[in-house]
């Protein structure tokens, strides 16, 4: 009889042994799912910049009758910049330009931007962005003189550091003084816009 206690103890014993190695199998495969659950939850995107660039379109200006006064000819259009770097280090826009000059006969008649009744003079009329952050500012918001090709370049937009991320359109206008004294012929100039990684 003792003998039969004694197996009987045993098998509880063994029993309850199985019964917690399998509640510790369990708990096991509860921790591991989770922990390849919360593993796939983690993804790498990779972001990479792309460019700086600048549209423009020629101005054409409005045409003009000589009437014996002096004229002010204009033309504007719609220009654009896109910075898609992801840099933030900014950017600007300079402008520089040439005296105009037509043909009368033989000879080339020239309005000198240099002078001060020939100047051309360009002023940003408005500025939107398309899709990004803070917008470029312009130092242009009235007339201003363009200066001739070779001098200190005028800056016509700025974005500074950490703005001007996105695509940006804008409206430069500009005008030109032609005195009453001027040759009626067709004249012809160029504008040259620069665009510069700094602010």
């Amino acid at each position: 009889m003792p003998a039969r206690r004694d197996a009987s103890r045993s098998l509880l014993a063994v029993s309850a042994v199985l019964a917690l190695l399998a509640a510790s199998s369990a708990t096991a495969g509860a921790q591991e799912e989770t922990e390849e659950s919360n593993s796939q939850g983690v993804q790498i995107v990779s972001i990479v910049g792309s460019s700086l660039s600048s549209a423009t379109v020629p101005i054409v200006f409005s045409a003009v009758t000589l009437d014996g006064s002096d004229s002010t000819p204009t033309g504007s259009a719609t220009w654009a910049v896109n910075d898609s770097r992801g840099t933030g280090t900014g950017w600007n826009i300079t402008l520089v330009a040439t005296d105009f000059t037509g043909t009368f006969g033989e000879l080339v008649r020239t309005v000198d931007i240099s002078e001060p009744d020939q100047d051309l003079l360009v002023r940003v009329e408005s500025i939107n962005t398309s899709s990004g952050n803070t917008a470029p500012t312009t130092p242009a918001a009235s007339d201003t003189s363009v200066p001739f090709t070779g001098e200190t370049p005028l800056k016509i937009l700025t974005a500074a550091v950490n703005t001007g991320m996105g695509v940006y359109t804008y409206v430069p206008t500009f005008t030109l003084k032609f005195p009453a004294e001027g040759y009626a012929v067709s004249y012809s100039g160029t504008i040259t816009v620069t665009l510069s990684a700094v602010p």
